[in-house]
């Protein structure tokens, strides 16, 4: 259980902090408070008095720092999950209160939920998303590098290019492409560019972001305009040439499995909403907790869960988060149908008639979603 404690911080910021058995987990409310004249100095570990309501400090980590300016104590912050959640600010509660199957399940404790289904990982970090990553790391999940699953990738690619096509044309929405080069698409995490392969033969203009450079480099050597930066990192965003390909906004953003690896959830929407145009497309593909892993074995869910994966949402906790950043939902779909993993009678159903039943219930362990940007200003 984590004690109570008074605030630690300088000038006008309050690093507040949860200390449990598995680390340090970042509280993101960064607080303006109080400056107590009466006990504080200006030294590390002074004391001050947090705004009433604002500030849920909990203990001072021992190995906290003498950061004197706001952005130092910032960059400390960053490294830990929140208490709060990102997108509301609020409480996060733990997730077996809510999901009564990880009540007696061990490492259950270092996953926390939202008011509106946010999952975040209290011990994820960001890994290094080098060579390894896409060859020998891929290789045994899949069987095959990254690279040597290149048919597939695109297979896949191509299906969701259909799909998004098929759900505008089924839908009440009209999307103003009227570009005479063709609509723009830019991609985050663009890996290897296999997706922009697919996309520029249907007519898209296509730009990517990517953060390793093994994939940057590979997807650059085949003719694709590849921004090496973070999606996150401010550097993208006063890099010249992206401010001018996005200068007249983006028509579709598209995110593979990408989105959960963002410690800053918020900022991600945030700068998702801000890039794309009125009427512009969000595709994405992102595991799903509205699965039959999470729901019949979840011991093995927390088990398997990826160590760089910050954030889960299910088809409903996303298309709420999504409103707050001016973004609708317009299709959903499972990304994966695996039977067997189910519970229950319906493990036995044929595969067909199963299908049938995740396709209308959105229920896998992974997603597909579109979303639309509409022309009003994001909640939040």
């Amino acid at each position: 259980m984590a004690r109570r404690t008074r605030c630690y911080g300088h000038g006008s910021f309050c690093g507040t902090f949860l200390y449990r058995g598995n680390g340090l987990q970042r509280d993101l409310l960064e607080s303006k408070i109080r400056w107590n004249r009466s006990t504080a100095s200006r030294r590390p570990g002074a004391s001050f008095s947090c705004i009433p309501g604002s500030c849920h400090a909990i203990r001072k980590p021992d190995f906290w720092p003498d950061c004197r300016r706001k952005r130092d104590a910032s960059l400390i912050l960053s490294q830990f999950m929140p208490a709060f959640c990102q997108h509301t600010r609020k409480p996060l509660k733990p997730l077996s209160s809510v999901f009564s199957q990880f009540a007696s399940v061990s490492g259950a404790g270092d996953y926390s939920i939202s008011d509106e289904g946010v999952i975040y990982s209290l011990k994820a970090r960001s890994l290094d998303y080098g060579p390894e990553y896409f060859l020998e790391e891929y290789e045994n999940q899949y069987g095959k590098s990254y690279l040597e699953d290149e048919s597939n990738l695109r297979r896949m690619g191509e299906r969701r290019l259909r799909w998004m096509e098929s759900s505008l044309r089924t839908g009440k929405h009209v999307v103003p492409w009227d570009h005479p080069e063709g609509p723009l698409l830019l991609e985050i995490g663009s890996a290897a560019g296999f997706f922009l392969d697919e996309a520029a033969e249907r007519g898209f203009r296509t730009a990517g972001i990517e953060v390793s450079d093994f994939a940057a480099d590979f997807a650059r050597n085949r003719g694709h305009k590849i921004f090496r930066q973070s999606f996150l990192s401010s550097n993208l965003l006063e890099d010249p040439t992206f401010k001018e390909l996005t200068s007249e906004s983006v028509d579709v953003l598209a995110a593979f499995y990408t989105l959960e690896h963002f410690s800053d959830q918020a900022l991600a929407f945030r700068r998702i909403s801000s890039l794309l145009k009125p009427g512009g497309l969000f595709l994405l593909a992102i595991p799903s907790y509205h699965g039959p892993v999470f729901r019949c074995d979840p011991s093995r869910w927390v088990d398997s869960h990826p160590q760089d994966h910050f954030a889960d949402y299910s088809p409903d906790s996303l298309a709420r988060i999504l409103k707050f950043y001016g973004l609708d939902q317009i299709a959903v779909r499972p990304a994966s149908f695996h039977r067997q993993r189910m519970c229950g009678w319906r493990r036995y159903l044929p595969d067909g008639f199963y299908r049938k039943w995740a396709t209308k219930h959105a229920f896998g362990d992974t997603m597909e979603v579109l979303a639309i940007r509409d022309g009003a200003s994001p909640l939040i």
